[in-house]
């Protein structure tokens, strides 16, 4: 487990720079900065947005009595996404974005649940 975060750890930073570098060549440093720095402005203000809308569906659900377990981990995955669109970065921005949208959180949550079951059982 160690040696893939490690592997992530250095692949990810060198991919980063390699995309970057290579939208740069297309359109300039300059609006290759200024996409960095307003696809992370405008993915955290859509995390907020959302991170306060599922505050309140959990907050509905624990008030019905009803174990919030579903809000849970779209929560888990908007926080996923947050700090991957904090991260400098366009391709960690696109997969921040992605996890903002219900269809990808639904298709992680379901992945998440098969491994969790395959792990404790």
């Amino acid at each position: 487990m160690l040696s893939k975060l490690l592997f992530l750890w250095a692949v990810i930073p060198l991919a980063e720079l390699w995309f970057l570098l290579l939208i740069g060549k297309k359109v300039g440093a300059g609006w290759t900065l200024i996409l960095v720095v307003f696809s992370g402005l405008g993915g955290l203000y859509l995390v907020r947005k959302q991170g306060l809308h599922l505050f309140y569906k959990i907050l509905e659900e624990i008030r019905k009595g009803r174990l919030p377990a579903d809000e849970i981990m779209d929560g888990a995955c908007i926080l996923a996404g947050g700090i991957l669109l904090l991260t400098p970065g366009l391709l960690t921005d696109m997969v921040g974005f992605a996890l903002l949208f219900k269809n990808v959180r639904k298709q992680v949550k379901k992945s998440a649940r098969r491994l969790l079951r395959k792990r404790l059982l």
